[in-house]
């Protein structure tokens, strides 16, 4: 065996599939749909952007706790919740990254424990126009 591979505390991971691309989360082997360079650079290194938001992660409960992951874009943590056995709600309102998120928990096997919603949320009842230039 690789003496490289004893010593590191990351699992080794799979060579992803084309038009895809793994989290850097070190707990489990989560793929994420990546179509374009730029996405896999962007969306692997979820992890290392935000620590804090994995740490606190970690320290949620399976079958206690629920996330709502409010503006989850493709899921990156939503999917380290669900891979926990978190039970998860990710609402994301852009139809494009909804469609990645969907396809990210299938490909994950995630479906049963993570609720998808495409929506948009606001500070009272209404049906307004969505657009990220008037957030």
């Amino acid at each position: 065996m690789n003496t490289a591979a004893m010593i590191s505390p990351f699992p080794m991971k799979r060579q992803a599939p084309s038009g895809w691309t793994y989290l850097d989360y070190p707990g489990a082997q989560i793929l994420l749909q990546a179509t374009t360079k730029w996405e896999k650079g962007f969306r692997a290194e979820a992890c290392a952007k935000e620590p804090w938001t994995v740490a606190w992660l970690e320290l949620m409960v399976p079958g206690r706790d629920v996330l709502w992951d409010v503006g989850a874009s493709v899921g990156p943590y939503s999917l380290i919740a669900g891979s926990r056995g978190v039970t998860t709600v990710a609402i994301e309102p852009s139809y494009a990254s909804y469609a990645a998120l969907a396809n990210n928990l299938v490909a994950n096997r995630l479906e049963s424990r993570i609720t998808p919603i495409c929506v948009g949320l606001y500070d009272h009842p209404a049906v307004e126009p969505f657009s990220y230039r008037s957030t």
